[in-house]
């Protein structure tokens, strides 16, 4: 009877083991021998800062999208941007992993991939110039040819020399899409990152940005408007003043509606545009902003990046704008005079010059029933 007994407990304990081998995932292959990258050491460059243009519109990469088109890379990254143009076409993408601050300076950590010729100029704006006609050395990584660069400290820099802390950089292309990793570091725990990082790029391939492709494009409009077509706009209309003082005309209004902005721009001109003029900036608010200005209004003040800021453009409630307050903040009598005005989700910034206090004032009659 014990015999059977541990006769069935032995195949139980095969059963549940064959069982929990089908639902753990497969070992990954691994990876192939990486490849050592040559370092160039040039005497100086004017200038290594890559400055990316302005797109259209972004997206954030998802989980399933980072670990598409990094598949053998696991960084915490700190934010990610996929770039395209209005149709939804791939510019590139920027990875860029936490910086970080010891006692040497900032890091500075960024992978950035552009997929070539999709525009005449480069997306992503290089302006490295090396000194004394200087062409670095590439190395063969897995058949890519890679170009990596290791920076020194500029002579002012005696902390960063003696701590041998140097700026990393590496170029490649790969199926007609460019790469580039930088980032600053100590000099032998960078040489080592750097070739981690091109290593791993290289053997994920470029299938991944196949993810990218056919985003969701978000509302996109920047036009000139007759001021007709201004009051034509239900978001901003309501809010466009009606009774400008007669010897001013209207000189152009702008709308721009993408991802970042959301705003109609009209400005008026007197016959003598250089003394009298009024600019009215409509900015639609989201709900996070609305909060925002609400906590400035309170305090005065504006934290940003983790600095804290004074606020130095006068910011009302309907309910606060009256003559005292206006002839509070106005360059004397017919000067210039700045100002916000927070109505629910619209901010109004008025800009204007050579009007009475009494005039501005008369701009909101339509606005501020009060008025």
């Amino acid at each position: 009877m014990r015999k059977v007994f541990i006769l069935i407990i032995t195949i139980l304990t095969l059963f549940l083991l064959a069982a929990c081998e089908d639902e753990m995932p497969p070992e990954p292959t691994p990876l192939p021998p990486f490849h050592e990258l040559t370092f160039n050491i040039p005497e100086s460059v004017s200038d290594l800062l890559v400055q990316t243009r302005l797109a259209p519109f972004t997206h954030p990469l998802t989980d399933a999208q980072l670990s598409a088109v990094f598949p053998h890379l696991d960084l915490p990254w700190k934010e990610t941007r996929a770039f395209y143009l209005e149709d939804g076409t791939l510019l590139g993408v920027s990875a860029e992993m936490p910086h970080f601050y010891d006692a040497e300076a900032w890091s500075w950590n960024i992978i950035q991939i552009e997929v070539v010729g999709v525009e005449d100029v480069p997306f992503f704006a290089d302006s490295v110039v090396f000194a004394n006609d200087f062409v670095p050395q590439t190395s063969d990584v897995h058949g890519v040819s890679v170009a990596a660069l290791m920076i020194p400290p500029p002579p002012t820099r005696e902390d960063w020399i003696a701590a041998q802390w140097m700026r990393f950089r590496a170029d490649f292309m790969m199926d007609h899409v460019e790469y580039r990793i930088w980032f600053n570091d100590y000099k032998e725990s960078g040489k080592a990152r750097l070739t981690d990082i091109v290593n791993r790029l290289i053997l994920g391939g470029t299938d991944g940005l196949a993810t990218l492709e056919d985003p969701e494009v978000p509302e996109l409009r920047s036009e000139y408007l007759s001021l007709e077509e201004a009051l034509l706009e239900p978001d901003f209309a309501p809010y466009l003043p009606t009774n400008i003082p007669d010897d001013f005309t209207h000189i152009s209004s702008q709308i721009r509606i993408n991802q970042n902005n959301n705003w109609l721009r009209t400005r008026w001109e007197s016959d003598r545009p250089r003394s009298r003029y009024i600019q009215w900036d409509i900015d639609k608010l989201s709900e996070e902003e609305r909060a925002k200005f609400a906590d400035v209004h309170a305090s005065g003040r504006h934290e940003r990046a983790g600095f804290t800021y004074e606020i130095l453009t006068p910011m009302f409630f309907p309910d606060e704008l009256t003559i005292e307050a206006l002839e509070a903040i106005a360059e004397g009598g017919m000067g210039s005079i700045i100002f916000f005005v927070i109505f629910d989700d619209i901010r109004i910034l008025v800009s204007n010059r050579g009007m009475t206090t009494e005039e501005t004032l008369a701009l909101f009659a339509d606005l501020i029933p009060s008025q």
